[in-house]
């Protein structure tokens, strides 16, 4: 922000998202609505062309490929020219004309043509921007700018209202760029066109140290309420240990190894916080699902025991009632052997009476010989 607020000749940045290049554009238009700035933005629009017709020569030759792809390569340089110069104007436009204040922000992927530096250069050596525009444009600004440069106070003239035209751009745009492939992206750059960057103020997002990696682990882990806090601080080594081992095996540290291609191009610390909060949302899915898995495990576990209890109260009554059953089997034996020794006995007392029943009817038939023997015992 301090930066933007400077004049121009300071104002201009260069940044390098080495380590969070994610970031880089929400970070430049934070700095923009801090600095109460509008972000206006070129992409790149590759303009298709169409493919010319076969061209024969006087010879009834066809042209070769080759250079039929020459051509149509020149014609889209060209058109893309066409295009970034034509938004470029507009920007200048709304800085100089509506008296806007414009943060112009170019970044890696809209700079896909060197030519486009050409125009980068015409904005840093001090706003030399008057080839850029057509006679009929520039009659249009002039005229368009007449009411600011009188209601400033100055005598109006095409040169006056063209100068109070670039002081206005001067004072409302400032350019951004930003580079994510890092140093050899930037060693080329400086190379190329070393009078731009040598007049803007460069900052480079490196990558983070191991101990900044482990702080944005822990900071990330921290949302896993399922972990106790020795876990959490092994999880937070060994995931900032991964990253780096990752980088130095793929040799993304080394500057020489420092392309934007490969299967480890995108290995910096925005995608370090992506790879960390993945593994914090899985590890959360993953307790949530073990944790339903427990509580069902334990829900069953409780209705096991209930049932156990349950048999264990049964065996106990069954072992009650086999002892009621024994000692009723006891007593039914017992009371069989009275009833057997009470049979015996009563067979043994009628065995006894029917004896003395025969005595008895003996008796009875001896009886008249006795009696009659009485009477002639008595008679003699």
């Amino acid at each position: 922000v301090r930066c933007l607020k400077s004049p121009l000749e300071a104002g201009n940045v260069l940044l390098v998202g080495e380590g969070s290049p994610s970031v880089c554009v929400s970070l430049a238009q934070l700095s923009a609505a801090m600095a109460g700035m509008n972000v206006a933005e070129i992409p790149h629009h590759s303009v298709v062309v169409e493919q010319p017709g076969l061209v024969v020569s006087e010879k009834n030759q066809a042209v070769p490929a080759a250079v039929k792809a020459i051509v149509t390569e020149a014609q889209s340089i060209r058109s893309d020219l066409r295009h970034f110069q034509s938004k470029l104007m507009g920007v200048f436009r709304q800085a100089g004309l509506k008296n806007s204040k414009v943060l112009l922000l170019l970044t890696e992927s809209d700079l896909v043509r060197d030519e486009y530096l050409s125009f980068v250069c015409d904005i840093m050596s001090n706003c030399s921007i008057s080839h850029l525009f057509s006679k009929n444009e520039y009659t249009t600004i002039v005229n368009s700018i007449r009411p600011d440069v009188l209601q400033a106070g100055l005598v109006y003239s095409e040169s006056v209202a063209w100068n109070f035209f670039l002081k206005n751009i001067k004072c409302n745009l400032r350019l951004m760029i930003i580079l994510y492939s890092g140093e050899r992206r930037f060693q080329q750059l400086c190379h190329l066109v070393p009078s731009v960057f040598n007049k803007m103020t460069t900052i480079w997002l490196r990558n983070s140290t191991k101990e900044d990696l482990l702080k944005m682990a822990q900071h990330h882990l921290e949302d896993a309420t399922c972990l106790e806090a020795t876990a959490k601080e092994n999880l937070a080594h060994l995931l900032a240990a991964m990253h780096q081992s990752v980088r130095q095996v793929a040799g993304v540290d080394n500057q020489l190894c420092c392309n934007s291609s490969g299967p480890f191009c995108q290995l910096n610390d925005s995608t370090y916080s992506k790879f960390v909060k993945k593994f914090v949302s899985l590890v959360k899915h993953r307790y949530g699902v073990l944790h339903e898995e427990h509580k069902r495990l334990t829900r069953a576990m409780d209705c096991v025991e209930s049932v156990s209890e349950q048999a264990t109260v049964l065996a106990n009554a069954m072992v009650k009632e086999n002892g009621v059953l024994d000692d009723k089997e006891h007593c039914a034996l017992s009371f069989l052997s009275q009833l057997g020794q009470n049979t015996a006995i009563k067979e043994e007392h009628l065995k006894i009476i029917d004896k003395q029943k025969d005595k008895i009817a003996q008796l009875e038939k001896l009886n008249p010989e006795l009696k009659s023997a009485y009477e002639r015992a008595v008679d003699n």
